[in-house]
């Protein structure tokens, strides 16, 4: 004998159903985690001055996870001790103060950090994937290790003792360093393949590899020890700064995009500009040329700088240099 089930029948099984996969499925999830209050981290604070400046938060917000941006900028802080409990924070702002230790990893969503002018000798940065900005001028960092940075953008280290700076994951996205002012010898850009703006003058580089860093447009190396430098990959390069060096040589044929290159007091004796026509600025003072730069006629700027002043030209290379003052008017040597 068979029996079917009345539509009534059929709506209430479906439901109980229905309800008991959801009541299993609640039971499975974890319960949200508690807020914390601004009030509680403000309690256990030791730092005056990190206290002061948590005040204004706690006026404007309940809980710590409500907050995305913490400016505590030039405050005396000397302890970082008490922010891990904003984990939703995007922006920190502590420069200008008295901080020596950081450690950014308790910031999973952090995109941009201002930590310049303080007294930092080390800080942690690696496994943060939203990180984007990285500011860590005028300190006494020593040694840099990035890491796990996917979206990392732009890093300010200038003015610091930098000795070691490693790029030791890749980051596609990476397009300006500015490290000038500090103490490396060595630069490997290898994982920064995109970057477009190098700063590091003042330095004491002796080899920068760039093969494969093609979309190079401005690169600042004064006051460094390059003895050589292959620019050979960089067709997109437009300023290229080398003064103070110990070059003999340098090839820029293919970098004819190139409207600004110093290169002052080096040790080189000819120099090319024939595939240069852009240039709008040239320096080539202090060298050790004595014929006038192949091309140098070709420059399309009539009020191009041009600046060939303590070379030891032959006497008919400065009868040229006279002729070509008729067309580039701003030229001297």
């Amino acid at each position: 004998m068979k029996f079917a089930l009345r539509p009534k029948t059929v709506t209430t099984v479906l439901f109980t159903t229905i309800l008991a996969a959801c009541q299993t499925q609640n039971i499975n999830e974890e319960p949200p985690a508690p807020k914390t209050l601004i009030s509680s981290i403000q309690e256990k604070v030791e730092d005056p001055g990190l206290k002061r400046c948590l005040q204004t938060y706690q006026e404007n917000y309940q809980f710590a996870e409500e907050v995305r941006a913490i400016h505590c900028r030039n405050h005396g802080i000397k302890s970082f001790e008490g922010l891990e409990s904003f984990v939703e924070l995007r922006q920190i702002n502590l420069a200008k103060n008295s901080l020596e230790v950081v450690d950014l990893r308790p910031f999973p969503h952090l995109e941009s950090a201002y930590f310049h002018e303080n007294n930092l000798t080390q800080i942690t940065v690696s496994d943060m994937p939203a990180l984007q900005h990285l500011f860590l001028g005028k300190n006494q960092i020593v040694e840099l290790l990035l890491k796990g940075l996917p979206n990392l953008r732009t890093v300010n280290i200038e003015d610091n003792h930098l000795g070691k700076l490693v790029f030791a994951t890749p980051m596609e996205d990476f397009d300006s360093l500015f490290a000038s002012q500090n103490l490396l010898s060595e630069l490997d850009l290898t994982q920064v393949p995109n970057i477009e703006n190098v700063w590091i003058n003042n330095n004491f580089v002796t080899e920068l590899t760039l093969a494969k860093n093609r979309d190079l447009v401005l690169l600042s190396a004064n006051h460094n020890q390059l003895q050589s430098l292959d620019v050979s990959k960089q067709a997109k390069l437009e300023v290229l700064y080398l003064n103070n060096n110990q070059l003999t040589s340098l090839d820029i044929a293919t970098a004819t995009k190139l409207k600004r290159l110093n290169a002052d007091y080096n040790r080189l004796t000819q120099f090319d500009l024939s595939r240069n026509q852009l240039l709008s600025k040239l320096s080539l003072a202090n060298n050790q040329i004595t014929e006038v730069p192949q091309g140098l006629n070709l420059i399309a700027r009539g009020t191009a700088l041009l600046n060939l002043r303590n070379n030891p030209f032959t006497d008919a290379a400065k009868e040229q240099l006279e002729k070509a003052k008729r067309r580039l008017k701003l030229l001297v040597y």
